[in-house]
């Protein structure tokens, strides 16, 4: 069976949650076997709708086009691009627009990791 999503996403950027599957009730015992859709992983929300020892895997995107994409599409949305003309003028000097407390942000930095889960934020050393 698939868990697929109330609407267009399962409430991206918000974390996954069972309440965003379609026709999930937690009164009822439901499992799925394929969540189908994107969404920003999160293990414990996860794993009450899948099966004891469910495979996970991810496509993985190329950082250098995941970051020309993310530009064009996220551009409205992003404070730190609708601050710069070009993806060019933002990655030579992201720290002169990009600020963690920006609306939208989120899509400036550290994508994937945002998207698996994890503080975009946090320190890469």
């Amino acid at each position: 069976t698939f868990a697929l999503p109330n609407s267009y996403q399962f409430g991206y950027p918000l974390l996954f949650s069972t309440r965003k599957i379609k026709y999930y009730s937690p009164m009822k015992t439901q499992e799925y076997h394929i969540i189908c859709n994107h969404m920003r992983f999160f293990r414990p929300q996860v794993e009450k709708v899948m099966a004891r020892g469910t495979f996970y895997f991810s496509i993985l995107r190329n950082p250098v086009t995941l970051a020309e994409s993310s530009f064009s599409y996220y551009k409205g949305s992003s404070v730190a691009f609708k601050r710069v003309e070009s993806l060019e003028q933002f990655l030579s000097e992201p720290w002169k627009y990009y600020s963690a407390r920006d609306r939208g942000n989120q899509y400036a930095r550290n994508l994937m990791w945002f998207d698996f889960g994890f503080d975009h934020n946090a320190n890469d050393t």
